[in-house]
């Protein structure tokens, strides 16, 4: 999925991005995991970005959809890693932190996305500056699409 994802950023060819989203959505529905969703989450904004209003439309809704799930997804690890005797390594809970922060950005709601992002970056070591970097360009990233959608102009 990642090869065809750099492959679609690199060359603009529609069939790799196509292909990213087709592994992407298969990989999410084998591991059910939160990796897998934020990013087939935020391919479909790509693509809705590049697409006519009712195929638009469609990525948008199933962006949002697989977001929501993602959320679960990640709240679930989160009361598991307090109540539980096995707990999320530092850079796992970091990770489960932005995806969160990702996710509520996806679902336009800024208020929630700034309370994971401010945890995760409070997290005890705090987080490499790469780790930081890399969920900040991800969701500039999706608020360019987001604020680019083409169902903005309706």
């Amino acid at each position: 999925q990642s090869i065809h994802k750099r492959l679609w950023k690199l060359t603009g060819d529609r069939s790799s991005l196509e292909t990213a989203i087709w592994a992407s959505e298969k990989a999410f529905y084998l591991k059910n995991d939160h990796y897998s969703g934020i990013n087939l989450a935020h391919l479909y904004n790509v693509r809705a970005s590049i697409s006519g209003e009712a195929d638009a439309l469609t990525d948008i809704m199933l962006a949002q959809r697989t977001r929501r799930r993602v959320v679960r997804i990640c709240e679930d690890l989160l009361d598991k890693d307090e109540n539980s005797a096995r707990r999320l390594d530092h850079d796992a809970k970091y990770w489960v932190l932005a995806t969160l922060a990702e996710a509520w950005t996806g679902l336009e709601d800024e208020q929630k996305s700034k309370i994971y992002q401010d945890q995760a970056v409070a997290l005890d070591p705090a987080p490499s500056k790469w780790m930081i970097d890399t969920a900040q360009e991800q969701l500039n990233n999706l608020r360019a699409l987001l604020t680019n959608s083409p169902l903005k102009a309706r």
